[in-house]
């Protein structure tokens, strides 16, 4: 664990890159098996399983920096008040 801790200081984008696709693709790859037609019976529970999983991958690069934040010694507190708030040169 300390091994990670070390390597995610160390190399944060990388870290944040690596740890965006492994968190998208663990969740978007079960849904090259759902088959994308509607059987007969027009049940389509599977479909939209894997656009709930679709939707949830996309929140990948959120899941990264947030791990890469506060495994990297940031304020998760700060980091997401930064995203929230807008500053615009008037």
């Amino acid at each position: 664990m300390r091994t990670l801790i070390n390597g995610i200081r160390n190399r944060p984008v990388l870290s944040f890159f690596v740890l965006t696709y492994v968190y998208s693709w663990l969740l978007w790859a079960p849904t090259l098996m759902i088959p994308m037609e509607v059987g007969p019976d027009g049940s389509d529970t599977l479909i939209w399983i894997g656009v709930g999983l679709m939707y949830l991958g996309g929140f990948g690069p959120l899941v990264a920096g947030a791990i890469v934040v506060k495994f990297g010694g940031g304020d998760l507190r700060t980091w997401a008040g930064q995203i929230v708030t807008w500053r615009v040169d008037v």
